[in-house]
Formats: structure tokens, sequence, C-alpha cells
């Protein structure tokens, strides 16, 4: 998902990840993971959201007049979520819910904006540290209706969060969908209004998902170093990963036939993307795409 949109964009995206989450609610259902990674952009340039390993069904829905419906008061304690975007009931292991993915909705829009997380710390540690007070720094040109809309979202109380309430109420998602920050959107028609993604803008978002290598080509020239040593590749020009051999010996005019992104659990709390690339040798491998640090196997090893 592309970060740091024009205003009337960022209001569009915002509206659609609104709708999603009422569509959700409307079932009873908290998806408790919303971030970035997990809504993608479909041909027409609007939302889709994916990823819904950690979805938590709760029983009641939007539909209802119970004054706890939907609250974080209700099931779906464990502990989940992406470090900037997860909420502070789940870092304090309290209960969480629905209202849990409209805090990571006001972490989008901030970002949206501005192109940061509002709670970013040094580790992971200080992040939650930064989460758990609540306090979020707006820049002077972080429009006044778009921070008003995520204090309303950012609270820690996460039944005082706009959008959490039962129907008829000031909370109430109905008051969500008013909100002056989605004065120019029409929620009716929503799904067949055009994205103002101008041809520049759309080339951007295209050429972000570009992958690596596209099927056919042969491998780039195989690196010194043992993929396995844990050596710094900071320094390397191109970014981009390369397709590692088994062994130290290149295997010329190796392709790739399919490569994907997978997320991998890393520990108790926190899954990160991986991407696997099987090639004719046969060979899988997998690697951080940030680090570009390698894992690879023999497509006979894994079978027998």
């Amino acid at each position: 998902m592309i970060e740091i949109l024009p205003y009337s964009l960022a209001q569009h995206y915002a509206a659609e990840i609104v709708s999603m989450l009422e569509h959700l609610g409307n079932n009873g259902i908290a998806h408790r993971d919303i971030k970035p990674e997990n809504i993608l952009l479909d041909d027409k340039f609007h939302l889709k959201l994916r990823a819904f390993g950690m979805v938590k069904m709760m029983g009641a829905t939007r539909r209802s007049n119970d004054q706890k419906f939907l609250s974080c008061e209700t099931k779906g304690s464990t502990f989940v979520g992406t470090a900037e975007y997860v909420s502070p009931e789940i870092l304090l292991d309290q209960a969480s819910g629905p209202p849990s993915d409209l805090w990571a909705l006001g972490c989008i829009i901030y970002k949206l904006f501005t192109g940061n997380t509002p709670f970013k710390g040094a580790n992971d540690f200080h992040t939650f540290q930064q989460i758990v007070k609540g306090d979020v720094l707006y820049g002077a040109d972080f429009p006044l209706i778009a921070k008003d809309i995520c204090e309303k979202l950012l609270v820690i109380d996460p039944n005082k969060r706009l959008g959490s309430g039962p129907p008829g109420s000031v909370l109430s998602f109905e008051m969500l969908k008013k909100h002056g920050f989605f004065k120019e959107i029409d929620f009716a028609t929503l799904a067949s209004a055009h994205p103002k993604v101008d041809s520049a803008m759309a080339t951007t978002i295209r050429g972000s998902k570009k992958i690596p290598f596209e099927s056919g080509y042969e491998s780039p020239t195989e690196p010194t170093t043992n993929p396995t040593d844990g050596g710094d590749d900071e320094d390397d020009d191109d970014p981009s990963p390369q397709i590692m051999p088994a062994t130290q010996q290149s295997t010329k005019g190796e392709k790739m036939i399919k490569e994907g992104v997978v997320d991998k659990k890393c520990g108790w709390l926190f899954f990160y993307n991986r991407k696997l690339v099987l090639t004719n040798a046969p060979r899988l491998s997998y690697y951080d795409p940030k680090t570009n640090k390698y894992k690879v196997f023999l497509i006979s090893d894994i079978v027998g």
C-alpha cells in the first residue's frame, strides 16, 4: 500500500478501510491485524484486505443494540498484531476486538499523511512504550481535520474510540462515517467511485510492486560470500536479492519458475514477510526481502 498520498486520495482510501471494518463488524468479526502490508490494491486501484489468520469471531454484531456490542469487553484477548499498529489493550494483555482495528485505522491515516507511523521507537520495546502512553506528535502541516479523526481513534480506552459504540451513540460507527474528514465521501457509492490516481502515481504504484526477477531471466552473478555466514550485506550496490545456489558453484542458466511472499511467524508475536523463489535447478530459495539474508534449499532435499 502506497504511503504519503494527496489529501483526496488519502480520504478515499481511509474511507475504503472504514467500509472494510464496517463489513467485518456487521458480521461480528475483528480482523486484529490491520496494517498497510495487509491492504492490497486491485487492478482498478481499489483496496482489498488480506491475512485473516488473526480474525476473531466476536458473537455480537454492529446490528445489535447491546451497549457492549463489539466492544473489547467481549472476546479475543490473544496477544496478536504488528508493532507499529498494535493497540494498547493488546499490549497490556487485555481483551481485544473490533475497537483494536479502529486504533490501527488511526495509525494508517496518520501514515498516509506523513509516511511514518505515529508510534516508532528504536526497537519494538520502545515502540510499545510509546503506544501505551498514547502520545502522538503532529507536525504543523498535518491537516487539522485529519488530526481530529486520528485523535478520536488513537484513544487508550478502546471503548471510547470513535466507531466503537452501539448504534445511535456519539461513538457509533455511523458517527465515524459522518466525521468531517469524510465530508466529500459518499459511502453508498464508494465501491463504484474511481480513486483519483493520476498516471504518474499509477506508474509509481505499479513500480513499487515490481519483483526482483522476471520469469525466464537468468540468475545474476553469484556472490563470493556464503549466504549463511551472517556477513553484512548493507554495502551492496544492488539491493535486489540474488538467486543463490545450494553450493558455492553457480548454476549457469538457472531460471526462475515462480516466486511469492509468505508470512513467517517470528517468536510468539509477530509475522514478517519472507520471499520464496523456485528455480529450475530445482531449487527453492528463501530470503528476507529487507536484509537479503538467504537460507537455500534443494527441492530434492525437501521431497526426499
